[in-house]
């Protein structure tokens, strides 16, 4: 059958079964309609438009949908495996456990969208746009793709404010941390053997971001806890602050190795809000702004100030430990 024609009202034009495979669909408009179950299997669907269509559980394994426009429609659980979807726009969809396995999504747009659980296994992922997007650890990657390196908006080398710090941390932890392997236990260490290296200088927006950042790639130490004073020797020219952000470290280091050897200490367990690393930078930046907003005694000017000191990051890691 070939449509070349397609009016919503009229339902008579869909196969009752809503089985469209084989069907020759190009440039048709399907927005604010309910496909459910539809099976677009084969079908030529290029430059096609489903604007907010309910597309659960549909099939478009090897459909042709190139240019095609699913901005704002409902994907969860639709079966994209080896359709071309080059320049298609995907923007805020709500595609949960979406199939895209073997799909061509060159130049593909998914601004804003839902990814969670989503699985992209040797997708093509060229000049792919993934800014603001949402996914979690359950969503699947062709290998040696880093969505993170997409999803930030800003470079470390460009943060200059504390306005510009505490989004950066937002960011990552709705890319880098997701996409990280250790434990949070392990990020903290990272932090603890990264601060000692710059114990004894100015503190900056950027340098915090850099330290923050840099965590994610590196190695620590077997055991960062070198004394009850954490890693850094004391001494009388280090920072006030600086020794307090160390010992804040050692504390969430010591009660998360707790916590990992299944401690019977209940409230110990029950101290701590936010045990996954992108949970604990989320809430920690919720609880920095919360913060901010009802300390009066800062001025209008403290967001957009390039210094800053230790004492930010330690804001941001207890409140991590605790914010909801």
């Amino acid at each position: 059958m070939f449509y070349d024609c397609f009016i919503l009202d009229n339902m008579k034009d869909f196969p009752t079964d809503k089985n469209f495979s084989k069907m020759d669909l190009h440039g048709l408009d399907y927005s604010g309609t309910d496909l459910t179950n539809a099976i677009f299997e084969n079908t030529n669907l290029n430059g096609a438009r489903f604007i907010k269509s309910s597309l659960t559980n549909a099939t478009f394994r090897n459909a042709k949908l190139e240019g095609a426009n699913f901005e704002s429609a409902i994907l969860q659980g639709a079966d994209f495996r080896k359709a071309d979807l080059k320049n298609a726009n995907l923007v805020n969809t709500y595609s949960i456990w979406t199939d895209f396995r073997g799909a061509d999504l060159t130049n593909s747009n998914f601004r804003g969208s839902n990814l969670d659980a989503s699985r992209f296994n040797d997708a093509i992922l060229e000049k792919i746009t993934l800014n603001d997007i949402s996914y979690d650890r359950a969503t699947t990657w062709p290998d040696g793709f880093e969505p993170y390196k997409l999803i930030l908006t800003i470079k470390v080398q460009d943060i200059i404010s504390i306005k510009d710090l505490v989004e950066f941390i937002q960011d990552l932890s709705k890319s880098r941390a997701i996409d990280y392997q250790y434990s949070l236990e392990y990020y903290l260490r990272s932090i603890q053997n990264i601060i000692s290296n710059y114990k004894d200088q100015p503190v900056t927006a950027n340098l915090l971001a850099q330290i923050i950042y840099d965590a994610f790639s590196y190695i620590p130490l077997e055991d960062a806890i070198m004394n009850k004073y954490g890693l850094i020797a004391i001494s009388s020219k280090v920072n006030e602050e600086f020794i307090y952000l160390d010992k804040v470290l050692l504390n969430q280091i010591t009660e998360l190795r707790s916590i990992d050897k299944k401690s019977e200490n209940l409230s110990l367990l029950q101290d701590w809000n936010n045990l996954q690393i992108e949970d604990y930078l989320a809430a920690g930046v919720a609880g920095f702004y919360a913060h901010y907003k009802n300390n009066k005694t800062r001025n209008s000017g403290y967001l957009s100030s390039e210094k800053c000191s230790w004492g930010l990051l330690t804001d941001v890691l207890q409140f991590g430990k605790v914010y909801e």
